[in-house]
């Protein structure tokens, strides 16, 4: 796994989110678990955080890319969804509880191309401070991220 400019894989994958806000966190969770599992692959698991438009410099030469983000699509709690950005329309509202309050389909559609892009969603349950997910949460996270191994076969 890299993330310098130099040693880039084509294929990555990047969570984000706020890990000090519970469910926001959910993709800075999914990140740690993937990086477990990948660690000798030749996919770069990122841990995207909370850097907003910064995301760019991770997507540059990229073939593919597959984003982790906590999302309200109005969902059950833990509930998660995958979609292009071609399948979605953007509601994003911009809420104080989220810290890079910016909407990840506009980002893309402005800032990527070229690439495969997909990203794989969580119902959140709980924005307050905290570093732990919630149980609807953690459970959908679970079964979100068996669906994304099988999507990250294709990408070998």
């Amino acid at each position: 796994m890299s993330n310098s400019s130099d040693n880039k894989s084509p294929a990555a994958v990047i969570g984000i989110g706020n890990y000090l806000r519970g469910d926001d966190g959910a993709g800075i969770h999914a990140v740690e678990k993937l990086r477990k599992i990948h660690a000798q692959d030749t996919i770069d698991i990122i841990d995207g955080g909370s850097s907003g438009p910064r995301l760019r410099f991770y997507c540059e030469g990229r073939t593919h890319i597959v984003f982790i983000d906590a999302g309200d699509f109005g969902g059950a709690s833990g509930e998660w969804v995958r979609f292009t950005p071609d399948d979605a329309v953007s509601k994003k509202k911009i809420s104080s509880l989220s810290m890079h309050g910016f909407d990840l389909l506009a980002f893309i559609r402005e800032h990527i191309s070229g690439a495969s892009v997909s990203v794989y969603a969580i119902q959140p349950e709980c924005l307050e401070p905290g570093t732990v997910l919630s149980d609807p949460v953690s459970a959908g996270l679970e079964d979100m991220l068996d669906a994304l191994e099988e999507e990250l076969k294709g990408f070998a």
